[in-house]
Parts: structure tokens; C-alpha cells; sequence
């Protein structure tokens, strides 16, 4: 009996080890397979992530107030109720620059709480050169910089003086410049650089800043800036001269408007960038 439940039991025992085997074999077979399909899995998720549209930033340009602080606020609304995320003021905002006249301007910017960027207008900056001191950057900070918007760089550019960029800011701009064969970059400025038929453009009342006009515009081409995007004009345009694009956004005023008040929203992704004229409506 003794002899015969050993046998029994080793039997039994070695049934055991054969399931056991088995079952081993068959988790490690679904274990490999189920860890294939999870790495394949992954990578497909991997490959839809990197295949997302980049983002799109939503952004105004506007320019030419001259003291019409009703448009001002009209336009600030329209750019927020289209959910733009900053509104850039290419310049004149006032008649005469006046310490008065652009704290009122930063007064209306400021109240309807839309992050902005402003650049100096001719305009801006005439009583505070001929008074000799900085008065617009006493009321709003630096008149030039840059900042990203995703995939681009926007460089906010000083050419509303009389006396040109000044050495310090030409210093500084061809340095941001270096970075735009690698990103898109727009840049943005008061006064066109060149028109195909109108002659009010950076330096035409500068036989010195007109050759300075022509050496940054040599500068903007050999770093690759497709884009330009001004004012001053008071009429809201886009024209190409030698593969760079400039979008001129019009007047906010009501006054001395060759065309309804008006700027100009854009929408980038990284790779494009289109422009939309806003007309405020007349009340």
C-alpha cells in the first residue's frame, strides 16, 4: 500500500508540475504577445502627439488712434470678444506725445485689462525729443522688444524717431535678428520701410535716417524676415517688395481716415500666418 500510494503520489505530483509548466508557458506566450501590442500601442499614441496641430495664437495689430480714445475702446473690445491674447500698438497714439496725452493713452489700455505691447509712433515721441527727455519712456517703459508667440518671434521695433534707431537699439535688433534664420520671426514698427508708391516711410524727413531705413532693410532681408507689419499710412494694405511682405493695419481714428477705423487681427500656428481686416462699425 505503501509502495502504491508512493507511486500514486509521485504520479500526482508529477501531473502537477506538467499543469504548472503549461500554465507557464502560456503566460509567458500572452505576456510577450500582450507586450507587443502595448508597445505598438504606445507608439501609435507616441505618433499622434507628435502629430498634433501646434497651437494657434490669436493677436492684433492697430495703430493711428490720435486721441480717439471711444475708437480705442471700441477696438480693445472687439480684439477681446474675438479672444486675442495680445493687441500690439504699432505707434500714434497721441497728437503730440505729452506726458498727458499718453497717460490717458495707458489709462484706456490698462482699463480694459487685454495684455498689450506698444511701440512709438513720430507723433508719440515729439514733445518729449524736442523737450529732450524721454517722456514715452516715462509713461510706458521701453520702446522696443520682443516676445514669442509660439513658433514666432515678434520684434518690436523703434522707428518713429526723427533721429533714427540709435546705436543702442540697432545693437540689440541685429542680435534678436541672428535668431531668425532658425524661427519665423515678424517684425513690427510704426513707419513702412519701403511703399511701392508713397514716400510717407521711415526717414522722410532724414536724409540721414532714409540710409538708415535702407540698412535695416538689407539686415531684415539677409536674416530671412518675410513679414513687416506698420501703420502710419492710415490705410490698411499688404504689399510684397522683394520677398518681404508688408501688412499695413490702418487707422483706429476717426479723424484724417482715409478708410472706416480699422486694424488688423492675426492668427498664427508656427508655420502660417494669416491676417483679417476688423472694421469697427459706425455707431
Amino acid at each position: 500500500m505503501e509502495m502504491v500510494d508512493l507511486k500514486m503520489t509521485m504520479r500526482s505530483k508529477g501531473w502537477k508540475i506538467m499543469v504548472g509548466l503549461a500554465l507557464v508557458a502560456i503566460l509567458l506566450v500572452a505576456t510577450r504577445s500582450w507586450g507587443v501590442r502595448n508597445g505598438a500601442e504606445r507608439d501609435r499614441g507616441a505618433e499622434k502627439i507628435t502629430n498634433l496641430p501646434a497651437k494657434e495664437y490669436r493677436w492684433g495689430v492697430m495703430a493711428d488712434i490720435h486721441l480717439d480714445w471711444e475708437n480705442l475702446e471700441r477696438a480693445l473690445e472687439l480684439a477681446k470678444k474675438r479672444g486675442q491674447e495680445m493687441v500690439i500698438v504699432a505707434g500714434d497714439l497721441t497728437s503730440v506725445g505729452t506726458e498727458e496725452e499718453l497717460g490717458q493713452a495707458k489709462a484706456v489700455l490698462d482699463r480694459l485689462g487685454i495684455k498689450y505691447l506698444v511701440v512709438p509712433g513720430n507723433h508719440d515721441l515729439w514733445a518729449g525729443e524736442r523737450a529732450k527727455v524721454d517722456i514715452f519712456g516715462k509713461v510706458f517703459g521701453e520702446k522696443y522688444g520682443a516676445v514669442k508667440m509660439g513658433e514666432i518671434k515678434l520684434i518690436l521695433v523703434n522707428n518713429g524717431s526723427s533721429r533714427g534707431l540709435g546705436e543702442e537699439q540697432k545693437a540689440w535688433l541685429w542680435q534678436e535678428l541672428g535668431e531668425c534664420q532658425k524661427i519665423r520671426c515678424v517684425v513690427v514698427m510704426h513707419m513702412p520701410i519701403k511703399h511701392s508708391f508713397s514716400e510717407h516711410v521711415m526717414g522722410e524727413d532724414s536724409q540721414q535716417v532714409t540710409g538708415e531705413a535702407q540698412e535695416l532693410w538689407a539686415k531684415l532681408k539677409s536674416s530671412g524676415v518675410k513679414e513687416i507689419i506698420t501703420g502710419h499710412l492710415h490705410y490698411a494694405s499688404s504689399y510684397e517688395i522683394e520677398g518681404i511682405r508688408t501688412y499695413v493695419v490702418g487707422a483706429v481714428t476717426s479723424e484724417r481716415n482715409n478708410q472706416t477705423p480699422r486694424f488688423i487681427e492675426f492668427v498664427s500656428d508656427g508655420e502660417k500666418m494669416r491676417g483679417e481686416i476688423l472694421v469697427l462699425e459706425e455707431q
